[in-house]
């Protein structure tokens, strides 16, 4: 696994990689699906877009490929703990993250990117409810790249479950909080995706990491 300087140089990367896979399946830009979840103040959210945007060839309607992004904007639904005695930094409470002024937020982001798509709830209810549509309307649409910044091991793996029947081999995932913080290799992100790859079948290689935030690319399918 390489090291790069910064997480905007790893999203570049990540989003090259997808459109890379794209081309080699053969895939049109309609069943490609680019993901991202925990928006929080819209950071990374803005850089894909944009990247989308910069990458893309364009859709037969002359516009970019949508980043479909989820999150609650009401912090963490649940306590995250971590492996550490230290006094602020070895759990992060219900509600940590919260976004203020979501509303305003919601809509400059859309106004501003127009190929954003912002998803308001709970992964449980969001995810499911776009996945069940996008079948629907794309039938055999699979994952090109998905920004994992969930936190939590709850909220991971149940993205990567409802994700697992879209994946295929080129597949990009980046997460934000993969690996060196207290208790990564114990719980949160780490935790999901080693067993997704243990239960499922999936094989991930990691390509590139910027600090916490690893990229991978999906290597085999069972």
């Amino acid at each position: 696994m390489k090291i790069v300087a910064d997480r905007k140089t790893l999203l570049q990367i990540s989003i090259e990689a997808a459109f890379t896979f794209l081309r080699l399946h053969d895939l049109q830009l309609t069943r490609a699906m680019f993901l991202e979840f925990g928006v929080y103040y819209g950071d990374s959210a803005k850089m894909i877009a944009t990247l989308l945007a910069n990458n893309s060839t364009n859709d037969h309607d002359g516009s970019a490929p949508t980043l479909d992004a989820f999150d609650s904007f009401h912090g963490l639904p649940e306590q995250w703990n971590m492996n550490s005695s230290h006094p602020t930094i070895g759990f992060a409470p219900t509600g940590t993250f919260r976004v203020l002024n979501a509303s305003k937020l919601i809509k400059d982001l859309i106004k501003s990117y127009k190929n954003l798509k912002v998803h308001v709830g709970l992964f449980q209810t969001t995810l499911k409810s776009y996945l069940h549509d996008r079948h629907r309307l794309h039938e055999g649409s699979v994952v090109a790249f998905a920004h994992i910044d969930c936190d939590l091991y709850s909220s991971t793996k149940f993205v990567l479950n409802a994700l697992k029947p879209y994946l295929r081999k080129g597949s990009v995932l980046q997460f934000d909080e993969l690996v060196g913080w207290p208790g990564w290799n114990i719980g949160g992100e780490f935790r999901a995706l080693e067993e997704l790859m243990k239960t499922s079948g999936v094989a991930i290689l990691f390509m590139y990491s910027a600090g916490q935030a690893v990229s991978c690319v999906v290597d085999g399918l069972r």
